[in-house]
């Protein structure tokens, strides 16, 4: 429950947030380490992970403020 009221209020980033969360379900011994690592191995997670990864590539590349501002114009 606190983890998603720090999250709704956007105390800090949320990958802290999701990292403290499952350090203390570890360390109350609420979920195995087993069980911690593995929705790393969900092809649907790695997908995203890899999506994050091109994003940033893209939006770093300056290829999008180009055509943001052919199509948008500047402000």
């Amino acid at each position: 429950m606190a983890t998603v009221l720090v999250l709704v209020k956007d105390v800090l980033e949320p990958y802290v947030v999701l990292f403290y969360g499952v350090a203390v379900l570890l360390a109350f011994k609420i979920i195995e380490p087993k069980e911690a690592l593995e929705g790393f191995g969900n092809p649907g997670v790695i997908v995203i992970a890899v999506l994050f990864i091109v994003a940033e590539g893209i939006r770093r590349s300056g290829v999008l403020d180009s055509f943001i501002k052919t199509f948008l114009g500047t402000t």
